[in-house]
């Protein structure tokens, strides 16, 4: 087994303010909406609700979890550690452009590239999933890769 530090990315995600789980989350995004148009980000950043990374192993292709130990299907709070978050408003909306790194051990030891090659193979890229209590109504795209290493 080997265990492998992905990066999965989602791309100028467009936070869809008809979709919001709380009244005080969708407060906490026009407040954020606010200080971006008025500053740098930073100050945004840290009044941005509590962001989370989900993977789940269903929306990729059925034979794909067969390549990988544990875990099952996880959910992970987003930090400065293990991610990046970058802020933006595009027509008064919150956008996020966000990279999540995270490990994945194969059942066998098999290459990066061999990797590389199921995450294309077998969609992945679609387990992925950020969130802070919405939906999006548009990204710019997803991508899910081997980390580059540091």
């Amino acid at each position: 087994m080997i265990t492998h530090k992905l990066e999965w990315r989602i791309e100028r995600a467009v936070v869809n303010m008809d979709d919001i789980d709380s009244d005080a989350t969708a407060l906490r995004i026009k407040e954020c909406v606010g200080l971006i148009q008025r500053g740098p980000t930073t100050q945004a950043l840290r009044h941005l609700p509590p962001l989370r990374f989900e993977w789940d192993w269903d929306n990729a292709e059925r034979d794909a979890r067969q390549h990988f130990a544990g875990p099952e299907n996880f959910k992970v709070a987003l930090t400065p550690e293990n991610s990046t978050v970058t802020l933006d408003v595009e027509s008064g909306r919150l956008v996020l452009s966000v990279a999540v790194f995270f490990r994945l051990t194969t059942l066998t030891d098999i290459s990066d590239a061999q990797v590389s090659d199921i995450i294309q193979d077998k969609g992945l890229v679609y387990c992925g999933y950020v969130s802070g209590g919405w939906s999006y109504i548009h990204d710019s795209g997803l991508k899910l890769r081997i980390a580059p290493r540091t």
